[in-house]
């Protein structure tokens, strides 16, 4: 997934997100990121590249093969983080990083819409 910021993309924020989401039991303990890859920006001041999988597949998961983006499955050995946990990853990103912006997200209030709220973490909910 290509993600946009107005500020200049950290690593660390990205691993920031993911432990705000693993700490709070929204993300498996073993997801990681396969690829975290600054990239330029047209939209923004810049961009990166982010793909979140896991090397175990618990049983009964709904974990699936990464695709490429382009041409389906990549033939990597690795299982593909779930819709929930990008979404939970997507919600913390959005809490560190409110410029935040992804191909199908523009900022964190279409996300909580297009998502029907599903990912607004209980702290905001009051």
């Amino acid at each position: 997934m290509r993600i946009h910021t107005s500020t200049e993309f950290s690593t660390a924020t990205a691993l920031g997100a993911l432990r705000i989401a693993q700490s709070r039991g929204q993300v498996a303990r073993g997801v990681y990121f396969d690829k975290l890859v600054a990239h330029r920006s047209t939209t923004h001041r810049s961009a990166a590249e982010v793909h979140l999988v896991t090397d175990d597949k618990e049983p009964g998961s709904k974990r699936r093969r990464p695709n490429s983006g382009r041409y389906g499955y990549d033939g990597s050995q690795v299982w593909a983080a779930t819709w929930d946990e990008w979404g939970w990853f997507l919600s913390a990103l959005f809490e560190l990083d409110p410029t935040t912006k992804t191909t199908y997200y523009e900022d964190r209030e279409a996300f909580d819409r297009r998502t029907n709220g599903a990912f607004v973490p209980t702290s905001a909910r009051a």
